[in-house]
């Protein structure tokens, strides 16, 4: 996946109104983010889900480069915050909260974002964040929640309750809405805690030029 985005991110390199192949719709739409934005997010997450936060906050930075509205500025904020804290960039991290605040103009559809922020602020009890007993019943709550659950994984995390980290990371996989960035970070850090070891892909040749038979 890495490989991937480092790939799409060289090939849009410089271009100026790259567009994806779907159209944008809804809240998407509204946050307008730009094709070179989504790519080094995504490849951010992807860094982070390999547990290299270092190259994942230089990604989510990256994303700040694209940023044109707090929308955007805000969710980027969310995984670079953690980025930091986590590759031991605690006065970086504790640099973003303090450009945080309840009244920034930012749309209800990244108010998630910003409620995970000043949670990790200090500024939002967990009570107030989210039930985590109440599972997501459809992919709108699922982003909603798994932005807010992860939020207070991390935070148990970095105050060293890994009873709590690992209870919260298990609730969210328990979420069937598996394609929440939220929810794949979630799972890559249980992964991690649980010592799956991940063998490498096979590659094989395919050979075009062979017939095929009916």
């Amino acid at each position: 996946a890495v490989n991937d985005f480092w790939k799409a991110g060289k090939a849009v390199e410089g271009q100026q109104g790259a567009k994806g192949m779907l159209e944008k719709t809804g809240d998407d739409k509204k946050i307008d983010a730009t094709i070179h934005y989504d790519i080094y997010r995504w490849m951010g997450l992807a860094f982070q889900c390999q547990g290299d936060f270092g190259n994942a906050e230089k990604m989510f930075e990256v994303c700040g480069d694209f940023a044109s509205n707090p929308d955007l500025y805000c969710m980027a904020y969310y995984w670079q915050y953690q980025a930091y804290m986590r590759s031991g960039r605690e006065k970086d991290a504790a640099s973003i909260l303090t450009t945080i605040n309840p009244k920034m103009y930012i749309s209800e559809a990244t108010k998630p974002y910003l409620d995970a922020l000043l949670y990790f602020k200090g500024e939002l009890d967990e009570s107030k964040l989210v039930d985590l007993n109440t599972l997501p019943r459809s992919s709108e709550e699922a982003r909603i929640w798994s932005i807010k659950a992860y939020a207070i994984a991390v935070k148990a995390s970095k105050r060293k309750k890994e009873e709590k980290n690992l209870k919260v990371l298990e609730q969210i996989m328990e979420s069937p809405f598996w394609n929440q960035p939220a929810y794949i970070a979630a799972e890559a850090d249980h992964h991690r805690i649980k010592g799956y070891n991940y063998q490498q892909m096979e590659s094989k040749e395919l050979n075009s030029g062979t017939k095929r038979t009916k």
